[in-house]
């Protein structure tokens, strides 16, 4: 910047959004003629801002010129304090709190991620979501599994780019009532002839609902009798068929009922056997 100490200029650069900036710098030239610049910065994306230049001698001040600009669309920053509630067995709730600037016109990509399995810390994309608006700030996502862990990441963008990507914590959607067991039915063994061997596997992992921490098998024939089958905590890997030896007596018919237990009882799932 050349010192000069006839002609001038008075600058001054006012924002709508933020308190007036550059207010009253004064700068001068050698000449007064051709093209004259002044660099400003920083400014912020986005922004109305409006330019006053004044020509100056000594003590006198010109007559103001004054310029309205917006500038240039920027890259958002990332949303913040993102909130993940579970609504009910099959929809979760996403809260966020927008940048804390509006670079311009924006959206939010929103991508959920599931759980690979009930027990698993790994996860993959599940869905992914475009919640136009600045202003926007919450989602709902459906359709999920009931008991099972989700997460969301997101990043805020404009046609200059997008933010960085924000995380959630995981979140558990509530549990509903477990499906029925499957694959049930009875082996008969030679050796104990009062006795069957009850045979029977938990339901899919994507349809137990909830933590499956034992079942009840009630059987009905010569005499009626319930019981509680296994103990597991927090939940039974389902790796392997469950088996109970029951007492029956020759050429009679049985009734057998089963479902598993969790924070809900599960469905019922039966069968009618006649003993050998």
């Amino acid at each position: 910047m050349h010192t000069y100490s006839r002609l001038g200029f008075i600058f001054a650069l006012l924002s709508f959004a933020v308190a007036p900036q550059n207010a009253g710098t004064s700068f001068s030239y050698d000449e007064c003629n051709g093209n004259m610049f002044y660099k400003v910065k920083p400014l912020t994306s986005y922004t109305d801002y409006v330019v006053v230049i004044a020509a100056a001698f000594r003590d006198t001040i010109g007559e103001n010129v004054t310029l309205a600009v917006k500038t240039d669309i920027g890259v958002p920053g990332p949303p913040t304090n993102i909130r993940f509630t579970a609504v009910n067995e099959s929809a979760v709730f996403v809260k966020w709190d927008i940048p804390s600037h509006n670079a311009g016109p924006m959206a939010y990509k929103v991508t959920v991620l599931q759980a690979r399995n009930r027990t698993s810390s790994r996860f993959m994309v599940h869905h992914e979501y475009l919640v136009e608006g600045w202003t926007s700030s919450e989602l709902q996502v459906p359709c999920l599994l009931s008991s099972w862990r989700y997460m969301v990441t997101m990043t805020a963008g404009t046609i200059a780019g997008n933010s960085p990507l924000a995380k959630s914590k995981p979140v558990t959607t509530l549990p509903v009532i477990p499906s029925a067991v499957q694959n049930i039915h009875v082996k008969f063994v030679p050796s104990e002839y009062l006795a069957v061997r009850l045979i029977w596997e938990c339901a899919p992992e994507k349809k137990r609902n909830g933590h499956i921490t034992n079942y009840t098998v009630k059987y009905t024939g010569n005499a009626s009798m319930t019981m509680t089958v296994g103990s597991f905590y927090p939940e039974d890997p389902c790796t392997h068929p469950h088996t109970v030896y029951l007492p029956v007596l020759p050429d009679e018919k049985t009734r057998i009922e089963i479902w598993a237990n969790a924070e809900f009882k599960g469905d019922e799932a039966s069968m009618v056997f006649l003993a050998d």
